[in-house]
This record gives C-alpha cells, sequence and structure tokens, in this order.
C-alpha cells in the first residue's frame, strides 16, 4: 500500500541530501511497511518507551532508545543534530509542545520537523490514539514564534493523515488568542495551522516536475479540502495567475 507520509519525508530528504532521521514514537520492529523502514536516509534513530528491540536486531547505522522522548531530548539536546525529525508520538497537546522544543534543539540548522495527524476531521478523532490535540501544539508555536516556517499541507492518502512542517526562517505569526476547542480549530484552521495545497507545495520547494509525481500517485486535488475558504480560494487564483 502506498504510504504518502514516507514519500513527503523523503522528499526533503532528497531534495537537500539529509543524512540524519530521528522518529519520535518510532517503530522499528513493525517490519518493512513501516514509516522507519521507508525513510531512505543513512542514519536513523528512533525513540519509543513502550518498543523494546535488541541492538543487534536494528538496520546497519540505526539505534533506537527506549525512552521518553522528555528523557532523550534531556539528556541528548546538546549532543545531537538530526536533519529531519518526524514527531509521532503520543498525540497529546502538552506532550507534542514538548517534542516540539526539544526537536528544535536537536534540529541541524537546514533541518525539518514533520509532524503527523495535524487535522483532525472531527471532534470525535481528538483522541490520543487517533489524532489527539496535536494541532493545539502547532498553534501555539503559530502565536508565538516568528523566527520559524511553518505550514500544514492536507491529507491526500487518508481521511487523518495532515502533515505539519516546521523549519527555521521566518512567518507571520497567528494574532487571535488561541482557543483549544474544536469549534475553534475549525473556524480558523486555514490560517491558524496555515493550510497549503500541494500545488503550493510544490512551488514553495521549486520542485514542481519532480515532485509532482507525488500528486499523481496519490490522486489528490487539494484544492478540495479548502474550497470553501475564501482564503484558500484567493491563495489558488494568485498561483493560476503566475502560471
Amino acid at each position: 500500500m502506498f504510504n504518502g507520509k514516507t514519500e513527503i519525508i523523503n522528499f526533503y530528504a532528497r531534495i537537500n541530501n539529509y543524512t540524519s532521521y530521528l522518529e519520535i514514537g518510532g517503530q522499528p520492529s513493525a517490519g518493512d511497511r513501516s514509516t522507519f523502514s521507508q525513510v531512505k536516509i543513512t542514519y536513523k534513530d528512533t525513540v519509543d518507551p513502550g518498543v523494546h528491540i535488541e541492538d543487534d536486531k536494528m538496520p546497519k547505522n540505526c539505534q533506537h532508545y527506549e525512552m521518553t522522548s522528555d528523557a532523550f531530548f534531556k539528556e541528548y539536546k546538546n549532543s545531537k543534530k538530526y536533519d529531519l525529525i518526524f514527531i509521532d508520538g503520543l498525540h497529546e497537546h502538552a506532550q507534542v509542545y514538548r517534542d516540539i522544543e526539544g526537536s528544535l534543539s536537536c534540529l541541524s540548522e537546514n533541518g525539518t520537523i514533520v509532524l503527523h495527524d495535524m487535522l483532525p476531521p472531527s471532534r470525535k478523532l481528538e483522541v490520543v490514539n487517533r489524532t489527539g490535540t496535536c494541532w493545539r501544539a502547532f498553534a501555539d508555536f503559530r502565536r508565538k514564534r516568528k523566527d520559524l516556517e511553518m505550514f500544514t499541507v492536507p491529507p491526500p492518502w487518508g481521511t487523518e493523515d495532515g502533515l505539519s512542517i516546521i523549519r527555521l526562517g521566518k512567518q507571520e505569526v497567528f494574532e487571535k488568542e488561541i482557543e483549544y476547542t474544536y469549534d475553534f480549530f475549525l473556524d480558523n484552521k486555514v490560517s491558524l495551522m496555515n493550510i497549503i495545497t500541494w500545488d503550493q507545495f510544490l512551488r514553495k520547494h521549486s520542485s514542481y516536475y519532480d515532485a509532482a509525481d507525488i500528486i499523481k500517485k496519490l490522486h489528490f486535488d487539494a484544492s478540495k479540502y479548502v474550497k470553501n475558504n475564501a482564503n484558500c480560494q484567493s491563495a489558488l487564483a494568485d498561483d493560476s495567475n503566475k502560471e
């Protein structure tokens, strides 16, 4: 089965020549279909207190840390740097917030953080074994960090797999006071999460003909996700005028 999120992770790895990867909530023992196994980066580490695997069972150049992400970042924030960090651990507001903070402390200068399950399609999915409340942590950083580039792309390969991206850079922060309710999320999600279409994603990375294959494989038109939002309609029109 085609694994969309891994395609995006590998896309970032390819265009930036990344060599090191950290997966929070990684499952290195889950087999070839796991995200960890499919990521094409030379040096890969995972962190999960609930996963045990012997060192000799890990692939070459890979290491699993059987500890919480809090403990990992406390111990290694001054000694380890990663080009790409995938956050897919405990789907709870405060934990994801700490995982973002810790990831930023271990991120290389041109590094990328990818966060999973960021666009809950219903309030019933705001539980830790589904999308949880991950979006709230991302929103906190959208509210206060002008020194980051942050955006979210809709889920073409499933109903709740929205991916958010964080890189060092700059952004216009979200100015409203955040209310941690699903209704607030629905009313503000495009600007709060800085949702962009896949066409905008490709243009942002100046790799349209390289990454267009991703859209072809996914058979997805992201404009459907935001077609009723005036801001996104305006952005789509702007892109069309540039062609």
